[in-house]
């Protein structure tokens, strides 16, 4: 590949600024709009229902406990008591110690509501409804799982979503599962964002010594989605999956906002990675990245609402596509050009 040189540098992280104190500023700034967004809905349905209770599926992983957190942020700013808060944690065959723990401990030092339920019997009972036995193994029942959690979370009452927007981006979510709720501060906040969001908190020191241990601790895990079954160690890591989530944001980054080519994606994210992964890598997860993109949309058109700190992908916003629109012919041919290149 002929790399020329460009006049500026390619971020390679695109939603995360490189100077210290615009990403200060960008964290806050995100942060205040997840809050307020969630407070605006929040008085929607209390004006509606005069309820304050709302439901955080809390699994100890970076989604849910950022969700939790801005929930109690915005508890806080309406003045309202966190005991209404009720943090849910719903362990089965793919939780591991380590978040577990944290689901368990952030809800009493955040002085919350916490409930906690056994859901394998129930997620076993939708799977055999299903006419399958249990394996904890496979995708039938992964989609139970998280179909379960998403159940019993949305009948306890208001249901605050955890699913970030790179997930939204390659459909990683189950459709009536973790991809819905009544609204989800998260929806327009890229992964590589979560982690620098989670470490603000703690540098402004907004919730205090207590939960900054235990976001400190969350920031340590693997990134896992937590449905398959752990034998010695945990094997379902997202990231070998689809990708690692800084090529997927700086795809995404191309594709959705600044509408590039697939050569042009393919030529940025190179030179913004040179050194960390080959042109095969790259390629690899980029042709990935359109497979899904294009294959998930409808579950995209079913998103709940959430407040836009970029830009979104939103179908009623920014983000509007046909559920079965096709990988374009056009975008086919490029990708299969860049593919004989890379071979050549």
């Amino acid at each position: 590949m002929n790399k020329r040189m460009l006049m500026r540098r390619i971020n390679p992280l695109p939603f995360v600024p490189s100077d210290p104190a615009q990403l200060t500023y960008h964290c806050r700034r995100t942060l205040d709009i997840q809050k307020l967004g969630l407070v605006g809905r929040l008085r929607s349905v209390y004006a509606a229902t005069k309820s304050q209770k709302v439901i955080v599926n809390l699994s100890g992983g970076r989604d849910s406990v950022l969700a939790f957190l801005v929930t109690v942020l915005a508890y806080d700013y309406l003045g309202w008591d966190r005991a209404n808060i009720l943090a849910v944690s719903l362990p089965a065959w793919g939780t591991d110690d380590a978040t577990h723990e944290i689901s368990l401990q952030l809800p009493i030092v955040m002085k919350t509501g916490f409930w906690e339920s056994e859901v394998v019997t129930a997620a076993e009972a939708i799977i055999r409804a299903t006419g399958h036995e249990p394996c904890h193994n496979c995708l039938t029942c992964e989609n139970g799982l998280a179909r379960a959690r998403t159940n019993v979370g949305m009948t306890l009452g208001f249901l605050v979503g955890t699913g970030d927007m790179s997930e939204g981006f390659k459909g990683w979510c189950t459709f009536g599962g973790d991809q819905i709720s009544m609204y989800n501060p998260n929806a327009s906040v890229p992964k590589t964002l979560v982690s620098f969001l989670l470490r603000q908190i703690v540098t402004d020191n907004l919730l205090g010594a207590a939960a900054n241990v235990q976001i400190n601790n969350t920031l340590a895990q693997e990134i896992t989605p937590g449905l398959i079954e752990i034998q010695t160690e945990i094997i379902q890591k997202t990231e070998d999956i689809i990708g690692p989530y800084e090529l997927t944001d700086k795809f995404m980054e191309a594709i959705v906002r600044n509408l590039h080519s697939p050569k042009k994606v393919f030529y940025l994210a190179c030179l913004a990675f040179e050194d960390k992964y080959d042109l095969e890598t790259v390629y690899k997860w980029l042709e990935d990245g359109y497979r899904r993109t294009y294959g998930s949309q409808f579950k995209r058109q079913a998103v709940p609402d959430t407040a836009k700190v970029g830009f979104s992908l939103d179908p009623r916003g920014d983000y509007r596509m046909p559920s079965d629109a096709p990988l374009p012919t056009s975008l086919r041919r490029e990708l299969a050009e860049l593919k004989a290149l890379i071979a050549s």
